[in-house]
Formats: structure tokens, C-alpha cells, sequence
């Protein structure tokens, strides 16, 4: 019941900070609030493919929130977000995690990511059923060797879907949260 709480307020936090954010270049911020850490990055780019935006954002983030848990294990990924936003002008896409202290039985200690970004003219249902597919897929073919290699893994799933100048971009995004292997 804790957990969950904790979650849910990571999840509130993450939500409103996101549109407190409108920064153009893939800097990251942590930012603590009490005993929870909020890692977000977000990137802006009119003259490149939106998967190739995602694919940047999405491995870069990945490394920080991983070397993050690293360097302050004990810690957990409580809740992930992502957020897609656009206009005529170009897109923007942001990624945050909410990040806990904990015992060393629940610390996650590597942190990685399988996703994707469509866009098409085709329907949003049609779009995020597919991405959700295609994502989970992803990540089905590599949690038996995480587990196998890193110890138990939990995943995070999160997707959003925004209509831009009339095409659907859809982004599902899978995070992998690892915890150490124990012999």
C-alpha cells in the first residue's frame, strides 16, 4: 500500500512538472522533492524524423536514469512519463522518472528501454494499438535475459498519442528497471 502511494504521488509530480517544461535542448534536470527525485529530459526538433527524436531522447535518458540508480543505490524507479507534444513548428518530446530511496532488496540498479514512435495519417486507436504491440513484443524477447544476466525486472509502460497538422504521432515506450543479481 505504500508503494503504491509513493507511486502515486511520483506519478502526480511527474504529471505536473511536465507542463512546467519547455526547454529546447536535451539538457536534464533532477529535481528532489522530500525523498523522491524526479529526473526529466526533453528535446525539440523540427528537421529530423520523430522516431529519430525519440531514439536520441529515449537512450540518452535511459543512461542517465541507470548511471542516477547507480550512483545512489539504494534507489527504485517508482514511475515513468512520457509526453508528447507538437505543433505546425515541430515536435517535442519529454521524459521524466520518479525515483525512490529504498532497502536494498527492492533497489533497481540498471535501467533501460525498448520503444517506438509511428506517425501516420491512420486513426489513434489503430496507432497506440499497434505501438503497444509492437513495444510489448520488444520487450517480451528480452526480459529473459535480463532476468537471466541482471536479476529480476520489472517494466514501465507508457504511451501518448497527439494529432499534429492532421498525422497521428503515437510514442509507447517500455522501461526495463533491473535489480541486482544476487548469488
Amino acid at each position: 500500500m505504500k508503494k503504491l502511494l509513493i507511486a502515486l504521488v511520483c506519478i502526480a509530480i511527474v504529471c505536473i512538472t511536465a507542463f512546467a517544461m519547455n526547454n529546447n535542448n536535451a539538457e536534464t534536470k533532477i529535481e528532489s522533492y522530500g525523498s523522491s527525485t524526479i529526473i526529466s529530459k526533453s528535446l525539440s526538433e523540427r528537421d529530423t524524423t520523430a522516431e529519430a527524436l525519440r531514439s536520441t531522447l529515449a537512450n540518452s535518458f535511459s543512461s542517465e536514469v541507470g548511471d542516477y540508480l547507480k550512483s545512489h543505490y539504494p534507489s527504485y524507479v517508482s514511475a515513468v512519463v512520457v509526453i508528447l507534444e507538437g505543433n505546425s513548428d515541430g515536435i517535442e518530446l519529454s521524459y521524466k522518472a520518479c525515483i525512490e530511496p529504498c532497502d536494498t532488496l527492492d533497489a533497481h540498479f540498471y535501467f533501460d528501454h525498448r520503444g517506438l514512435m509511428l506517425s501516420s495519417p491512420s486513426s489513434k486507436d489503430w496507432l497506440e494499438g499497434s505501438a503497444k504491440i509492437q513495444v510489448g513484443k520488444r520487450i517480451l524477447d528480452v526480459i529473459p535475459r535480463f532476468d537471466e544476466k541482471l536479476g529480476k525486472t520489472n517494466v514501465l509502460i507508457d504511451y501518448d498519442t497527439k494529432v499534429i497538422d492532421g498525422v497521428t504521432h503515437t510514442i509507447c515506450e517500455g522501461f526495463l528497471c533491473s535489480k541486482m543479481k544476487r548469488s
